[in-house]
């Protein structure tokens, strides 16, 4: 679920016959800020991939 930018999520997660959940709930980034705090690491150029932009490629600089 998102509200104003804060997404809540549930996890299940299933190994060795268990099943366990995890919630929490995390800020989505915008990509100028991706950007921005690659570039403060030491990469340059940002290609967003796909039709979605959740992927991205980074050179260094």
């Amino acid at each position: 679920m998102r509200t104003n930018g804060i997404v809540a999520m549930t996890l299940r997660y299933e190994a060795f016959g268990q099943a366990w959940t995890q919630r929490f709930t995390t800020v989505s980034p915008s990509e100028i800020d991706v950007a921005e705090v690659l570039r403060q690491h030491g990469f340059g150029h940002i290609e967003w991939l796909g039709r979605d932009r959740v992927w991205f490629a980074a050179s260094s600089s």
